[in-house]
């Protein structure tokens, strides 16, 4: 079991520890909630959160395969929504590959994308789209 700490400090911002590795960073709230935007939200840590764990999903997949994946980068755009409450609507991914990749190889990207245990997690309130970007 992994434990997140959080703890409220105050002007909408929170600080968060990962009690393993005893890093910490604050949250802050969006501009468009009242929020002054000096860190991350948390929305868009969730964000981060699926960006980090799509590149590492495939990572790990290409360990199997024998290739390499450094210098994949990952824009995502968040979309909210405020009905019917205040949510993340949509997530727009643009993976860059910084190589070509065989044919078999970008088959098995597009599928590891959606294994991503942080998109199973979202829910049906949340499009994810994925846009694979080969030179």
């Amino acid at each position: 079991m992994t434990i997140i700490n959080t703890e409220y400090i105050g002007d909408l911002q929170c600080e968060i520890e990962h009690e393993l590795s005893k890093t910490k960073f604050t949250t802050d709230a969006p501009l468009d909630n009242k929020g002054q935007a000096r860190n991350i939200s948390p929305t868009d840590l969730l964000v981060a959160s699926l960006s980090s764990c799509v590149l590492t999903i495939m990572a790990i997949r290409t360990l199997d395969l024998g290739t390499n994946l450094e210098g994949t980068k990952v824009r995502a755009a968040k979309e909210m929504k405020a009905e019917p409450r205040r949510h993340i609507s949509k997530v727009t991914m643009t993976i860059t590959f910084p190589k070509e990749y065989s044919d078999k190889e970008k088959a098995i990207f597009q599928a590891v994308v959606k294994s991503c245990p942080v998109a199973s997690s979202l829910g049906d309130l949340v499009e994810v789209q994925y846009d694979l970007c080969y030179p």
